[in-house]
């Protein structure tokens, strides 16, 4: 089976492979990219791995957030440390803004010259795509574990047409 890269649940999972390689010693998300996958890895990394990595950063942000903000409380009082709190959110948002007005500015000039080019440039018809969507990618898996077989997955970038 060959998937586009471009889909939604592939890009899923090589994020998905991403933040698997960060608890590993790496490797799998240029693995799959280089020579694919096998459809049970390519759903439990998905389904299984990402949930369990993304409720364990929860429960550790959640932790060090508990603790930043208790314990400058217990210290200097809730006063003290609302103002400190909120003079660096006011720091922070007004960075935060002039980023967001230059990224604007940015965007809005890349918008102005793909308009021009669009102009002069013919119009392609687009092509229908022919993906698997994921509900038929899961069928397919329920049927290869009934069968205790998982086909192999290569994924390809598909091309535009000129």
């Amino acid at each position: 089976m060959t998937l586009n890269e471009g889909l939604w649940y592939v890009r899923l999972f090589f994020w998905s492979a991403s933040i698997c390689d960060e608890f590993t010693e790496g490797g799998m998300e240029w693995r799959a990219r280089q020579r694919g996958t096998n459809l049970c890895q390519f759903l439990l990394v998905i389904l299984v791995y990402m949930p369990a990595i993304i409720l364990l950063h929860i429960m550790l942000y959640g932790s060090a957030l508990a603790a930043i903000t208790a314990v400058p409380i217990y210290l200097v009082g809730m006063v003290w440390y609302f103002a400190v709190a909120g003079a660096i959110a006011l720091i922070i948002g007004i960075v935060c803004a002039i980023k967001w007005y230059r990224r604007m500015q940015l965007r809005r000039a890349l918008r102005n010259e793909v308009r021009i080019e669009s102009e002069s440039a013919p119009v392609a018809t687009p092509q229908p795509a022919t993906n698997p969507s994921f509900g038929s990618i899961v069928w397919q898996w329920l049927v290869a574990q009934k069968q205790r077989v998982c086909p192999v997955i290569n994924f390809s970038i598909q091309e535009q047409a000129p």
